[in-house]
This record gives structure tokens, sequence and C-alpha cells, in this order.
């Protein structure tokens, strides 16, 4: 069986493709989303309609949560907080609220079928 596991796409949906590409070329039996999707890149509406369209399990990971309800104080250094949280604003605001919504439904963890 081959398995394939994506992860710390962050918004990247244009590398999210080639690797896309790359799995199908592959013949992957089961596909896994690890998390931190759409968080920090240029295309966070875009990547994440990229992960729906799979067939694959996906988790959420803390950058996925960030995006829904912004980076708190404790998880990350003080002095980057505020610039961390500017960065989740303009994704949050180039997202649709069902995108957004999805991340804040995923599971935290895989559970076996």
């Amino acid at each position: 069986m081959r398995l394939a596991f994506l992860y710390d796409i962050h918004g990247n949906a244009r590398a999210l493709d080639a690797v896309l590409e790359d799995i199908e070329n592959r013949n992957v039996d089961q596909l896994f989303v690890l998390g931190d999707i759409a968080y920090r890149g240029i295309e966070p509406e875009r990547s994440v309609e990229l992960v729906r369209g799979l067939d694959a399990q996906v988790i959420k990971g803390n950058a996925d949560e960030w995006i829904v309800r912004g980076v708190q104080e404790g998880e990350v250094p003080d002095k980057v907080i505020e610039g961390m949280n500017q960065e989740r604003d303009w994704a949050h605001a180039n997202m649709t609220s069902e995108s957004v919504n999805y991340l804040n439904e995923l599971p935290r963890e895989i559970k076996e079928e």
C-alpha cells in the first residue's frame, strides 16, 4: 500500500498543485493531510479548496486553529504575536466563511477505520 502525507501547506496552493500532480503519478492508495493548510501563504482559500477536493483524511494543525480564532498569548513569543495575528487577519479576510468553518470542524486526530 502506498501512502502519502501532506502537511505545512501554509497557503501555498501553487506548490500544492505540483505535489498533488506528483502524488497522482505515483498511484498513491491513501492520502493524509496533517494540517496547517491556509495560514501564511498567498492563496489560503484555494489551498483549502484543493484539500477539500481530495479523497484524504485531514486533521487540524495549530495554524488551522489560528485561522479560526487567532494566535493567542503563550502560543508564540510575545514579540511576534502582533505580526502573526496581522497575517491571520489577512488570510481570514481572504477566505470564505465556509472554508474557515471547514478548518474549524477538522478533527485533531485520525481515527482508525
